[in-house]
């Protein structure tokens, strides 16, 4: 009995070193672990958070440096009129400003990029991890679209070639990267609730199975107590009724 009771429990736990073997024993699923992680998704927050602050202080710097092109021109041209000097030339407008917002609002766009580029390699190193499993989630495929976009958009400010009509998409790009990482902690969540509750349904069967073996083990045990007792009466009484023949 002892024997079945440990060859089912070494079964149970067989089976469930070999899913976990076949699961996490790979390169590929360590590194999708870690990327999945708490810690690796906490950084990411952290850095969404830093990208989100960026594109809005670059915004209201440009804005700034706009507002101060304006006023800078304005004031050149009211010393026109009134010193009845030389009129300034309306497009040379980059000319005028405070050129020092115009240039923190090009270093948060640089940063803004890197950080960018920081999610692009980790969607690269979600689709080598998983493979075609990347692609089967749409999640992961609008997640990586986004991304894209952004670096797309990101790089034609740098360029100069202006960005504004797609400033909106780029705000809504970075709330949509909270959303997905939300919904990646949510899933580790459900599958750490799932392999635990998997260990608990491993404990509960072998429990279930060793309390009737063990019944069966005291029974067998008790039955083989009662034998040895009656062999040892028998044995006892043959041997008296011995000893009176002789005695006769």
């Amino acid at each position: 009995m002892d024997r079945i009771l440990h060859h089912a429990v070494h079964t149970v736990h067989t089976s469930k070193s070999a899913r976990d073997a076949e699961g996490h024993g790979t390169w590929q699923s360590k590194l999708n672990e870690a990327l999945n992680s708490s810690k690796v998704h906490t950084i990411l927050n952290v850095l969404l958070i830093c990208d989100l602050m960026t594109v809005i202080i670059g915004m209201l710097l440009e804005q700034y440096y706009s507002d101060s092109q304006v006023q800078g021109l304005t004031e050149a041209f009211k010393d026109c009129l009134e010193k009845r000097t030389f009129c300034p030339d309306p497009s040379h407008l980059a000319h005028y400003g405070n050129h020092d917002l115009h240039e923190w609002a090009e270093r948060m766009e640089y940063a803004s990029l890197a950080i960018l580029l920081i999610f692009l390699l980790e969607n690269m190193l979600l689709v080598l991890a998983n493979g075609c499993r990347f692609f089967a989630n749409p999640f992961h495929i609008l997640d990586i679209v986004v991304v894209v976009v952004s670096v797309g958009f990101e790089l034609q400010g740098i360029l100069g070639e202006g960005h504004d009509a797609g400033i909106g998409l780029v705000v809504f790009a970075r709330t949509w990267r909270f959303i997905r990482l939300g919904h990646g902690i949510h899933e580790m969540h459900e599958e750490h609730e799932a392999e635990d509750h998997g260990e608990h349904r491993v404990s509960d069967a072998a429990g279930s199975l060793e309390a009737p073996l063990q019944k069966g083990s005291f029974e067998q045990h008790a039955k083989g107590t009662s034998g040895v007792h009656h062999a040892r009466s028998q044995a006892s009484s043959n041997r008296e009724g011995r000893e009176g023949c002789c005695v006769q």
